[in-house]
């Protein structure tokens, strides 16, 4: 079969999300077989209960992504056998070891310098294996992306780990001292860090230059002791980052803490300026933080959020009893986007309480962000008995010409998932084509906007909250249906999803990996199995 290479890896390339398909893409013919090895296996998981395999040689060119994967195990003294004969291995993530990531394991992969990149994810941590050799300067200094995840987690003074009880500042001394070694040794040539926000050297971040760094997030559990350090070391540590393009600082604020979240303090005029800036991410953001007064001219994305979401906040005590949500007022939200000076935004995220200067808020945005093409608000009642009128909110937002996709969650009044997390479901099914009606009448008028392609609602009546498109090509069509978007990688993109399909049911309680569910294949594959002939 003749095909134009380009346009073949286009379509494979299409199929990532379907790895059952690529696969019987490439048993087509040789030739369709040795243009999908590339991809197939550009990923791989090691289950590490089986130590010491070695992928065949027919796939080892093509390995660029390792996951090892412990299945809750302990860590064993074989990893790393594969290591040498991956030459084009470039990065590696750790998932789900019991008892921690041995120093060895560190060591073994920063010993070879085509491996740039190392994750862990919210499942491995720095933990039981101490101490942490410190003469790691000159082995991890190609490093160019660390990625230490933190999750929102209650406070508690210990930690279940392996089946034994760690009191938590055991480990966060010994998380500390672990991120200061391999961060600080990754300042000349790190891209891109993604680190906790407890237990980051923000402190001795500042004392060198970070040339390369273009992507830096902080999140986590932000204690008082925490909130104070990042206010006095955070400016120091951004003056010396040189060209900084995304900037994302999720916060969880324990009931313990005062006050908002503020990186560049409370000055009039700042010493800290963002000319490359194209992203900037701020959970419970300080309306007089200086950083809204910086010179941001290039910047194209803008969130003040919330996290937890202030939804989740709401109806799950776990969240309620242990962490505060002190979201914005409409007020402190105009203050805050009347300082900016951001004509290029392309992308906003808003969550605040609507208060009397509501409407000068939502007119602020059409007069100050002419290129605004996507646009995500979340308005909450001031009062729980209040009404939201939502036909008054989008004649205000029609007059943005240039937006794209609009995700809105309004906090209606007859929403039953607003303040409830036990909903009977036949309430919950009631609430839904109310919904759906909504959606379609706010579709309809925001219809001045040329360029609108789509408008999503926000429905928490079931589970956690699930965005409902709306498209606008689907307006004139007779039993037109909305989509549900259940992918965990929307909730916080901006733009709609990729496929769109009609909404259908589950085609069973327990499936997780399936089309109808709307589900993402799994992305990654073993290497184990009858793989010896995958060259034919």
């Amino acid at each position: 079969m003749d095909i134009n290479e380009d346009v073949f890896v286009i379509i494979a390339q299409n199929l990532l999300q379907h790895r059952a398909s690529l696969s019987k893409l490439s048993l087509c013919c040789r030739r369709f077989r040795q243009m999908c090895l590339p991809l197939l296996f550009s990923e791989c998981v090691v289950a590490c209960d089986d130590p010491g395999l070695v992928p065949p040689s027919s796939i080892r060119p093509y390995i660029r992504h390792i996951t090892y994967n412990w299945h809750m195990g302990t860590v064993a003294n074989e990893f790393g056998a594969e290591l040498p004969y991956l030459p084009r291995l470039h990065s590696v993530t750790f998932e789900r070891p019991a008892y921690g990531i041995p120093w060895s394991v560190v060591e073994s992969c920063i010993s070879y310098p085509n491996i740039k990149t190392i994750r862990f994810d919210s499942s491995a941590r720095f933990t039981r294996i101490a101490p942490y050799p410190r003469n790691v300067l000159s082995a991890s200094s190609h490093l160019e992306e660390l990625s230490y995840p933190s999750s929102i987690v209650l406070p508690q003074p210990s930690v279940a780990i392996g089946g034994l009880l760690i009191p938590k500042e055991d480990l966060r001394a010994l998380e500390t001292a672990c991120l200061s070694t391999l961060v600080l040794s990754m300042h000349r040539t790190a891209r891109s860090l993604s680190l906790p926000l407890e237990t980051a050297p923000i402190e001795e971040m500042a004392s060198v230059d970070w040339p390369a760094l273009q992507r830096l997030t902080l999140e986590g559990s932000a204690p008082h002791h925490t909130v104070q350090h990042l206010s006095v070391h955070m400016p120091a540590m951004l003056r010396r980052v040189r060209g900084l393009r995304s900037l994302i600082l999720r916060s969880a604020l324990p009931r313990s803490t005062t006050g908002r979240l503020c990186i560049l303090g409370h000055h009039s005029v700042p010493d800290t300026q963002f000319q490359d800036l194209r992203s900037l991410v701020l959970s419970y953001p300080e309306p007089s933080d200086a950083v809204f007064s910086s010179s941001m001219p290039n910047l194209l994305h803008l969130s003040l959020r919330d996290w937890p979401r202030h939804y989740d906040y709401r109806v799950l005590p776990h969240y309620h009893a242990s962490y505060r949500s002190p979201i914005l007022s409409a007020t402190e939200t105009l203050s805050i986007v009347e300082r900016l000076h951001v004509a290029e935004l392309r992308t906003l995220e808003i969550v605040y309480r609507a208060d009397a200067a509501d409407d000068d808020l939502l007119q602020h945005l059409v007069d100050a962000f002419p290129k605004l093409r996507h646009l995500e608000i979340h308005r909450y009642r001031q009062k729980r008995g209040s009404t939201v009128d939502y036909e008054h909110i989008t004649s205000i937002l029609s007059s943005l010409k240039t937006l794209v996709t609009v995700r809105l969650h309004l906090d209606f009044k007859d929403d039953p998932g607003a303040y409830a997390i036990d909903i009977d479901y036949e309430v919950a099914d009631s609430w839904y084509p109310k919904l759906v009606k909504r959606g379609w009448e706010l579709l309809e008028a925001l219809g001045a906007c040329p360029q609108l392609e789509s408008v999503a609602l926000l429905y928490t009546a079931k589970g956690p909250g699930v965005w409902v498109w709306f498209d606008r090509s689907q307006l004139a069509v007779a039993g037109r249906k909305p989509v549900r978007d259940h992918s965990l990688e929307q909730q916080d993109s901006p733009t709609r999803p990729s496929r769109w399909r009609r909404e259908k049911k589950p085609c069973s309680p327990t499936c997780e990996y399936c089309e109808t569910c709307a589900r993402p294949l799994k992305r990654c594959r073993s290497w184990s199995g009858p793989l010896e002939t995958v060259a034919g």
